[in-house]
């Protein structure tokens, strides 16, 4: 899910902070903000991290910088870097030490759609059809994410919520708590669901859940009866058969001859199954039956009659019974049925989101068999994985097999998969390790970002080498990047080391030429200066001092928030919030104007002396009023 995706922007300038935290929230990341570096450390420190996007070209600690402190000092977060330098040299420099590069202005659409692609993970719907609570639990901790799951046994119903990998509240038949969460692992089988997530109304539970599962296994341990039988028949001669056929197949058995007996004995001692006739006298098989659902849910009942009736089988059946065999009994079916249903102590329901690999790895750790049979309708690919004892010994997707087939269905991003019941393959196609195996599994998962983009992620020792034996393109760029903070253009009036109201014409021209080819000399005796190839001109008042400058099309820098040439008008305003007049043409503050001349995007820049355009005769009405 989004909200398990901690995003840091980092950047002085504050619209472009504004801007990308209101676009990635509104997606339904969870997003910080810093305009500096040494705030953005302190905010990693304190919290993860999961991706950085940073500027270059900022103050005091630059990107660059900040890049190799975060390759150093949290090597498993992402970076993108975002800027406005057009070089591509430095765009060549900077996704060799990231994972993407974003040229500014920034179009958040894009850098969502990239976010989406790389990093939200895409899980798998899974319809599960066999798995222990236990096991269920333990992927749903370990997915990291947030999951309320409702279960289902007997017609009673409870809920588990899991929140940032702990088991936060649980309830289950009138019960809350740690007493809810126990009684529910000891359900051997059911089924669950997961439902939209929504806080608990109170927490319940605040053990982690590595202690809770300490505890659970002790009384699973303790508790496990799936090997008791108790038989019960008033005729005796039935009860001494079953037990002695039983008890030689290796099974602890008890007989008793009325359910009077069974029920005092069941107040005592937990039996994994109950065999029991249904014709007896004073309490029969069925009453017995309703007993047994009420007061020991967890035992399996199997009923035995000499009555052939569908309707007492449909009655039983509605009951929970679990198998039903006619009299006289035929022993071998008996003990394999009994063997089968011992195994099925299984819940089924569906996740919406699970992880293929976390599931896999349940089946090989817990020395499961099973058929992983998964769906991407994206990209219309069928793919199965065979796990037999714990082993995975074959996978066919199109028309590959082996390992191929398995590390190419490890690679879809979502779908659907089930489960399904062991059968032997034709062949068998893997015979590495289930556990190497996993271990690649899981490098390709934790790389989470698309094969197309893998080229450009590096390790943090290799993005420190290549930080060294690229010193010159630093030092270039390191270059390139003073120079463009020279093409600022400040608020105060000042822009390549000219400042409005101070300078002279000819001191004008000296700076000009230090970022202009134009022939400026010529130009002594004018009133307005133009350097064409960076489109400023600069105006001079009558003493020929500098009394504005304007900035165009091929005007590289920006302003101190950032705002160039080709941003919205709408940027403007939300950087510099509302103006003192706005018409289709353009917005003006106390001394800086910006001019359109397609009604949306700047076209050209102007600063003069400060509150200058309070008094000026020439300046136009306004036409639109902004918003806010």
């Amino acid at each position: 899910m989004k909200d398990d995706l901690s995003i840091l922007i980092v950047d002085d300038a504050k619209d472009t902070l504004f801007i990308l935290e209101k676009a990635l929230s509104k997606e339904g990341f969870k997003v910080y903000v810093s305009d500096n570096v040494i705030n953005a450390i302190d905010i990693i420190k304190k919290n993860t991290i999961n991706i950085i996007i940073s500027d270059i070209n900022m103050p005091e600690i630059n990107g660059l910088d900040f890049l190799f402190w975060i390759q150093e000092n949290s090597p498993k977060t992402k970076v993108i870097l975002i800027t406005s330098l057009p070089f591509e040299e430095i765009q060549s420099f900077v996704t060799k030490s990231s994972i993407a590069y974003f040229e500014k202005p920034i179009k958040p659409k894009e850098l969502i759609k990239y976010i989406n692609d790389n990093f939200v993970s895409k899980s798998f719907y899974g319809d599960i059809k066999s798995i222990g609570i236990l096991d269920l639990l333990k992927i749903l901790i370990a997915s990291g994410k947030k999951k309320l799951i409702q279960i289902f046994h007997n017609n009673k119903e409870g809920k588990m919520y899991i929140k940032n990998g702990n088991i936060i509240h649980a309830e289950f038949n009138n019960v809350s708590g740690e007493v809810a969460f126990y009684n529910i692992i000891r359900i051997k089988n059911g089924s669950f669901k997961e439902l939209v997530w929504e806080e608990p109304e109170i927490i319940t539970i605040d053990k982690p859940f590595s202690e809770l599962l300490i505890q659970a296994n002790k009384i699973l341990t303790s508790e496990d009866v799936s090997n008791k039988i108790l038989v019960v028949d008033d005729d005796r001669m039935t009860v001494l058969i079953i037990e002695k056929y039983l008890k030689e197949k290796g099974f602890n058995v008890t007989g008793v001859n009325s359910a009077a007996e069974a029920i005092e004995l069941l107040k005592k001692e937990n039996f994994g199954f109950i065999i029991s006739d249904i014709n007896m006298p004073e309490i029969n098989g069925l009453e017995l039956l309703i007993w047994i659902r009420e007061f020991s849910p967890n035992s399996k009942v199997i009923m035995i009659t000499a009555l052939n009736s569908e309707d007492l089988k449909n009655f039983a059946t509605s009951k929970g019974v679990v198998g039903y065999f006619n009299k006289p009994v035929a022993l071998k079916e008996l003990e394999e049925f009994i063997k089968a249903k011992k195994e099925d102590g299984k819940f089924e329901g569906s996740i919406l989101e699970i992880n293929l690999i976390q599931f896999i790895e349940m089946l090989v750790i817990s020395n499961n068999s099973g058929i992983i049979k998964v769906f991407d309708p994206i990209k219309n690919k069928k793919g199965e994985i065979y796990i037999k004892e714990g082993k995975i010994v074959h996978a066919q997707i199109d028309n590959k097999e082996g390992e191929e087939a398995y590390y190419e269905i490890i690679r879809l991003k979502s779908g659907i998969f089930n489960d399904d019941k062991w059968s032997e393959p034709e062949y068998y196609t893997i015979f590495s390790n289930a556990h190497e195996l996993l271990k690649i599994s899981n490098e390709i998962n934790d790389s989470n970002i698309s094969s197309e983009n893998k080229s450009l992620v590096k390790s943090r020792s290799k993005v420190v080498q290549k930080a060294l034996d690229k010193k010159k393109d630093l030092e270039k760029f390191l270059s390139e990047k003073n120079e463009l903070k020279k093409l600022t253009i400040y608020v105060s009036g000042v822009a390549l080391g000219i400042v409005i109201g101070k300078t002279t014409k000819f001191e004008a021209i000296q700076q000009l030429k230090k970022f202009s080819k134009s022939d400026l000399d010529s130009q002594i005796s004018n009133k307005m200066i133009i350097a064409d190839d960076i489109t400023v001109s600069v105006l001079f008042n009558d003493n020929d001092i500098v009394e504005e400058m304007v900035f165009g099309k091929n005007y590289r820098g920006s302003t101190e928030e950032g705002i160039q040439i080709g941003d919205t008008l709408e940027k403007v305003i939300l950087t510099y919030g509302k103006p003192k007049v706005c018409t289709i043409r353009g917005a003006v503050w106390d001394n800086m104007a910006f001019f359109s001349n397609d009604n949306r995007t700047v076209s050209s820049i102007k600063i003069r002396n400060a509150n200058y355009f309070d008094s000026s005769p020439n300046i136009f009405k306004i036409d639109t009023k902004i918003k806010g």
